[in-house]
């Protein structure tokens, strides 16, 4: 990232740009401040769509954050490749990429907030709210799709219908009109 920054100090962008996807294909396991400035103003879509190529599974989660948070802005389609666990997210974290994501790549936001809500659903009340935003944004999501959302309801709270202060909580965040 040193030589990324020098590049950039001396106007090379695209060695700079080149420097960083280097970094980032051979595992760069830390990066500071200024290197976060320096990633997000220097990745472009075709940079993205290079570094996506040789993209490690084994980032550190600060950059796999950094990054999901730039792909889901500028390049939607490719976030899959970086996000593969969606539970190693904090909800609030996951809540953020989501948004970003729902009107560029409804499929993927739905498949996100799905793989989250799976693991944390059952582990405890707690993450109850985040699981309501995440359902607010599957319902944004179907919006741009056939299956309705009213199905997709329905299937989810009979799947947890045993989850009694959940299904309250979907009720009284009226997420179902149906269900009130």
């Amino acid at each position: 990232m040193s030589i990324a920054h020098k590049a950039e100090k001396k106007d090379l962008m695209n060695i700079a740009r080149k420097m960083i996807i280097l970094a980032l294909k051979n595992g760069l396991k830390y990066i500071n401040k200024k290197d976060e400035q320096l990633i997000r103003e220097l990745l472009d879509n075709s940079s993205i769509e290079d570094l996506t190529e040789g993209i490690l599974g084994n980032l550190d989660k600060k950059i796999s954050q950094l990054l999901t948070e730039i792909f889901s802005v500028k390049a939607p389609h490719l976030i899959r490749k970086v996000i593969k666990e969606p539970e190693d997210y904090k909800g609030k974290d996951l809540l953020i990429i989501c948004n970003n994501l729902v009107e560029k790549n409804p499929q993927d936001t739905i498949q996100l907030c799905e793989g989250w809500i799976l693991k944390f659903v059952v582990r405890s009340h707690v993450y109850y709210n985040d699981v309501i935003s995440m359902l607010g944004i599957i319902k944004r999501a179907l919006s741009q799709r056939k299956e309705g959302w009213e199905d997709y309801l329905s299937k989810f709270i009979s799947k947890y219908k045993s989850r009694k202060k959940l299904i309250k909580m979907i009720q009284e965040a009226n997420l179902a009109q149906e269900f009130n």
